[in-house]
């Protein structure tokens, strides 16, 4: 059993609205990991599923959950504020309610911090994307630590359940808003990343793939289904996985009876060379979609 008089290193915070389906696999996740020096915080945002009997069960089993409940749903951002003001460890890290850490991630991430003592820095690894049942997608690494920062008012490349950050500098720059930012705003991950930037620290990147980040299909009618099968594409273009992009996209065509402008130009790059592609991706695209949004905020 662990020492609950010891304070632990790491204080992992899940926010939770409706997440019964994949809540336990999350759980188990951090439950198996091979450094056991954690706490897990469960915040429950006015879950009206199986949510709150699950966390009960939780925390009967393992000492070392705890959970706080929301009097109104106020989304993750701040959610996880609540979760992390209680919090106990030095070490911030962050888990959704659909994605799962490999069981080495807080062994890797330990290891990161150990090897820099003083500085003030947050980190990320990269993420190995999964369907709804857990299938493997595609794994994506992240590019490295400068190119991050230069590109995030564009695009960001940090996956929020892959980062973590010392709770010293989550105090520093006042946490993540109060209010949840719209994600064609940016969202409130990359809201902190940039507070994390102008307050000096720097950014480590961990070279694995360490999260498994879940996105759904379920249904194409929705917009998030429309929106993760996009992303998808994006992915495999930017790993220059051309003829599963193309895939993904004749799968939309073939669900939704057409294919936007823009999705027909996706099409189209997925016949050019894969290098000039990646590039595309990466140094590009994420300019231009900046650039529309820009033009759109003014309108």
């Amino acid at each position: 059993m662990p020492d609950l008089e010891a304070r632990p290193f790491f204080s992992v915070i899940l926010p939770v609205f409706n997440g019964q389906k994949y809540l336990r696999q999350s759980v188990d996740s951090v439950i198996r990991q091979t450094c056991d020096n954690w706490e897990l915080i469960i915040v429950d945002d006015v879950s009206t599923d199986g949510t709150p009997s699950m966390i009960r069960e939780f925390m009967a089993s393992d000492p070392r959950i705890r959970s706080i409940h929301n009097e109104i749903n106020i989304n993750c951002g701040p959610s996880a504020n609540r979760g992390i003001e209680i919090a106990r460890g030095q070490w911030i890290t962050r888990i959704d309610a659909d994605d799962r850490y490999k069981p080495e991630y807080l062994a890797e991430l330990f290891q990161a911090i150990r090897q820099r003592p003083g500085q003030d820095f947050f980190a990320s690894a990269g993420v190995a994307v999964i369907d709804s049942e857990g299938r493997s997608i595609v794994s994506m690494a992240l590019p490295p630590p400068k190119k991050i920062r230069r590109m995030l008012n564009a695009e960001n490349y940090l996956c929020h359940p892959a980062t973590s950050y010392p709770r010293a500098l989550w105090e520093k720059v006042g946490g993540y808003p109060p209010v949840q930012p719209d994600i064609k705003d940016g969202g409130d991950d990359r809201a902190l990343w940039n507070k994390f930037f102008k307050a000096g620290a720097g950014l480590v990147v961990l070279p694995k793939i360490l999260v498994e980040y879940r996105v759904h299909f379920s249904n194409m009618s929705y917009t998030a289904g429309y929106g993760n099968r996009e992303w998808i594409v994006s992915l495999y273009m930017k790993c220059g996985m051309l003829q599963n992009a193309r895939d993904e996209i004749l799968k939309t065509r073939s669900q939704e009876g057409r294919l936007k402008p823009k999705h027909r130009f996706y099409l189209f790059l997925t016949y050019w060379p894969s290098g000039l592609v990646r590039f595309l991706m990466w140094e590009v695209r994420p300019w231009i979609r900046f650039l529309m949004r820009r033009v759109r905020t003014r309108r």
